[in-house]
């Protein structure tokens, strides 16, 4: 009972709250900013009409995945910006449009592996993963689970039932002024950012009630498996709950701070750049239909068996190594 008290014993001060509440703003702006530049960017190629031109462009990828072409465009805008401007655009385009579970659950599960790549690349270059490596690494995975699920799903007819996006903008159905079109986006913004803020009051409470310290126990013994080394389970861990981006700077000073093996390293930076907060995104996506046997246990279980083969790989192969990790410069005598 005492154990009980002193654990709930934080949602009665003023400063969880604050601090809680304080981090759910923040993240919800960071949301909002995100988005709105997305939104302003899709409306004006749709106005010049260059949409049509990136939707062929790109259509050759969403074949394969079995998804429309004017997907294409979500999958871009997460590839460019964030997980949050994909889904700004799907509420942008998607209002007249319809995607079965699967659909959605392949869309997601994509998005999820690979986005936010120019920046979250960068990140993981400060811990010597190359750039470029990693991006296509990211990119190949995606599509490679993507085309998987697409056969899979079909090959037993699961989730065929369609879903609708009118609930995301429901007036934009009918003709309406550029003007009242506009609001009507900006309040969707509005609505998805109070929704991510949500999420993350949500993960703070499950910190209070240490269920993230026990995801974080029981994600040691995979991290085992892939032969990363138990010193960076707690770092892998956290990024993989948080978030690459969120847990970027904790994971640069560590990093800086302990001279790990840059195998050990390189195989934790992979495997947070495939699947990494796996709480927040997953809620996300699932809230938008897609199913968690794709976005939660599909992406761990690819995430997993890819980092097992590289560190594995790259133990045998030095080719392999150089593809990956950038060899620290030799001093000049």
């Amino acid at each position: 009972m005492l154990a009980l008290v002193r654990i709930f014993a934080p949602f009665g001060t003023r400063s969880f709250w604050r601090d809680a509440l304080r981090h759910a703003f923040i993240g919800g702006y960071e949301v909002f900013k995100w988005m709105l530049p997305a939104v302003i960017i899709v409306r004006l190629l749709r106005f010049w009409g260059l949409d049509a031109y990136l939707n062929y462009f790109f259509a050759f990828l969403m074949g394969p995945l079995g998804l429309p072409e004017w997907t294409s465009l979500v999958w871009v805008a997460a590839i460019l910006a964030n997980l949050y401007a994909g889904i700004a655009v799907l509420a942008q385009l998607g209002v007249n449009e319809t995607l079965t579970a699967a659909q959605m659950s392949i869309l997601g599960t994509v998005m999820l592996i690979a986005h936010s790549l120019p920046v979250e690349a960068r990140i993981t270059q400060t811990m010597r993963v190359r750039f470029f490596s990693i991006i296509l690494l990211r990119l190949g995975l995606a599509m490679l689970l993507g085309i998987c699920l697409r056969f899979g799903y079909a090959a037993f007819d699961l989730l065929q039932t369609e879903l609708s996006f009118a609930w995301m903008q429901p007036e934009a159905t009918q003709e309406l002024p550029l003007w009242q079109e506009m609001l009507i986006e900006l309040r969707t913004l509005v609505v998805l950012s109070f929704l991510v803020a949500g999420l993350i009051l949500l993960v703070e409470i499950m910190k209070v009630v240490r269920l993230v310290a026990l995801c974080e126990y029981l994600m040691q013994p995979f991290l085992r498996l892939l032969g990363i080394s138990s010193q960076l389970a707690h770092i892998t861990a956290l990024g993989t709950l948080l978030g690459l981006t969120y847990s970027s700077g904790y994971l640069i000073v560590e990093a800086k701070r302990n001279s790990y093996a840059l195998h050990d390293l390189a195989g934790a930076v992979i495997f947070l750049s495939l699947c990494h907060a796996i709480i927040e995104d997953t809620l996300i996506l699932w809230v938008l239909g897609a199913d968690v046997s794709a976005i939660l246990f599909a992406r761990l279980f690819i995430s997993l068996l890819c980092v097992g083969l590289l560190m594995r790989g790259m133990q045998r192969m030095q080719l392999l190594t150089h593809l990956f990790i950038a060899q620290p410069k030799r001093m000049k005598a």
